[in-house]
């Protein structure tokens, strides 16, 4: 089993498209500065930004995975 860590930004669902192209636009500049990239890479991360609908659908994709996982192999919260 591989266990991959990631992170994304996520607003409530009735936040204004603007805004969250705008928080989008600032978080992908800042994604690109070298320094940031430097610094995520000393951490062993790939630094990466995209679209808010990817992050949405690789959310999805995830979650899916995720749950069959769990089934197939009976896992149970404590």
């Amino acid at each position: 089993f591989v266990f991959d860590e990631w992170y994304g930004i996520f607003a409530p669902a009735k936040t204004p498209r603007s805004v969250i192209e705008r928080m989008n636009a600032e978080v992908r500049k800042v994604m690109e500065l070298p320094e940031v990239r430097d610094r995520l890479r000393s951490l062993a991360a790939e630094p990466a930004a995209g679209t808010p609908e990817a992050l949405g659908e690789f959310v999805r994709t995830e979650m899916a995975r995720l749950q069959k996982l769990i089934a197939e192999n009976n896992i149970k919260g404590e």
